[in-house]
C-alpha cells in the first residue's frame, strides 16, 4: 500500500493578519481588508496568512442569552454574521491575493465548515486551548495547527495547588498534539486587551523555546496599535 506523506507546514517567519469580525458582516468590506493587507505583505515581502473566525452562532450562543444587552460580544457576533457561502467568497479572495488561509473555529461544527472550505491552517484561540472536545475534533482534521496559550501555565508546578483539577497546561497540550501526530506551533499570548508593558513578560518566549526546542514559538500580540515595540522585541 502506498501511503501519501503530507509535508509538514513551515510555521517560521509567518505573519498572521486577523480579520475577526472587522468585515462588519459585509463580504465586500472583508475583501477590501484582504486586498489592503495583501498589498502590505507584497510590499515588504512578508509571508502572511489572513485569519477568519468561525462560530456556529445558532448553537454557540445559548438561547437564553440571544437577546442579551449586557454581553457586548453577542450583538457584535449577530450583527456581523456571515453565511458559509459568504465565508467561501472571503477564502477565495485570500487565495487570490496570495495569502495563506487560516481560521479560528470556536466549536466543532465550525471545524466541519473549515474543512468544507479547504482552509489551510487552524488557529486555536487561548480561550479554546482547554476545550478538549474541540481539540479532539481539530486533531481529527489533519490540518496544521497554531495554538495561542494566553492564561495557560507552562507546567503543573506553575499552577496554584487549589486549581490543578482539570487544568490544561502547555506540557499537556504538547503531549496531546504529539500523541495525535498533529503538526503544530504554539504562540505566547497575554490575554489582556490591550496588553500593557507591565504585563508583557516577553522572557516567557525564551522559556517556551527552551522547553519545546522542536516547536516554533510565536507571539500573539494584543498591545495598543500605537505601541510598535513589542512585536520587534518578541521577534
Amino acid at each position: 500500500m502506498l501511503i501519501k506523506k503530507i509535508p509538514k507546514f513551515d510555521f517560521r517567519d509567518l505573519f498572521i493578519f486577523e480579520m475577526a469580525n472587522n468585515h462588519q458582516g459585509s463580504v465586500e468590506h472583508g475583501k477590501f481588508i484582504i486586498r489592503e493587507f495583501a498589498k502590505v505583505a507584497k510590499e515588504f515581502n512578508v509571508r502572511a496568512a489572513m485569519k477568519l473566525q468561525f462560530r456556529e452562532l445558532d448553537t454557540f450562543i445559548h438561547p437564553a442569552h440571544k437577546e442579551s444587552k449586557t454581553n457586548k460580544h453577542i450583538p457584535r457576533f449577530e450583527s456581523t454574521r456571515l453565511s458559509e457561502e459568504q465565508f467561501a467568497e472571503l477564502v477565495a479572495e485570500i487565495c487570490a491575493q496570495g495569502l495563506i488561509t487560516m481560521a479560528t473555529p470556536f466549536d466543532e461544527l465550525s471545524v466541519d465548515m473549515l474543512e468544507r472550505l479547504d482552509v489551510e491552517v487552524i488557529k486555536i484561540g487561548s480561550c479554546s486551548a482547554s476545550d478538549r472536545p474541540l481539540l479532539e475534533r481539530i486533531a481529527e482534521s489533519g490540518k496544521p495547527v497554531i495554538c495561542s496559550t494566553g492564561g495557560i501555565s507552562l507546567t503543573d508546578e506553575d499552577i496554584n495547588s487549589n486549581d490543578k483539577n482539570g487544568m490544561v497546561n502547555m506540557d499537556w497540550l504538547n503531549t496531546f498534539f504529539k500523541k495525535r501526530s498533529v503538526d503544530f506551533a504554539i504562540m505566547y499570548c497575554v490575554s489582556i486587551y490591550p496588553m500593557t508593558a507591565k504585563y508583557g513578560n516577553l522572557r516567557k518566549i525564551s522559556k517556551m523555546r527552551e522547553r519545546y526546542p522542536d516547536l516554533t514559538v510565536g507571539f500573539s500580540t494584543h498591545e495598543s496599535p500605537n505601541n510598535t515595540n513589542f512585536a520587534g522585541l518578541a521577534y
